[in-house]
């Protein structure tokens, strides 16, 4: 069930539906709700030290930016040397839709993620899945 909010299109009070606009509540309240469930799942993260230096995304002041920087930094010190930098480049994004769920929630479990956590994502899995 969505929760639709109406507005006046007009700034005199609405007599008709067609001057109405509507507004669903509900995508801003899980995605706010969301949102505060990844800042405490990152710091949880960060407090295990789980995620590897490597890893841009999640991370305070890391972004797809910073890998790259890094990476022609690398690529320069090889031209500078004569050397070889091997690259490859994986898109992990459609990769979403293939994660082994299970084997996730048993993973973060075996991390001892916290229990309200473990629920929250497998929530979030039954509830997205194929939607």
């Amino acid at each position: 069930m969505e929760t639709i909010k109406y507005f006046n299109k007009v700034n005199n009070p609405a007599l008709t539906t067609s001057q109405l606009r509507p507004i669903t509540l509900l995508p801003v309240l899980s995605k706010l709700y969301e949102h505060l469930f990844l800042l405490k799942f990152k710091k949880w993260l960060e407090q295990q030290n789980i995620l590897p230096p490597q890893q841009a995304g999640a991370r305070k002041h890391l972004s797809t930016s910073s890998r790259e920087n890094l990476l022609i930094e690398q690529i320069t010190q090889s031209l500078r040397y004569n050397s070889f930098t091997p690259v490859i480049y994986v898109d992990f994004k459609p990769a979403f839709d293939m994660v082994w769920q299970q084997g996730l929630i048993l993973k973060l479990y075996n991390l001892e993620c916290p229990y309200a956590y473990l629920l929250w994502i497998t929530r979030y899995f039954q509830d997205n899945y194929y939607h």
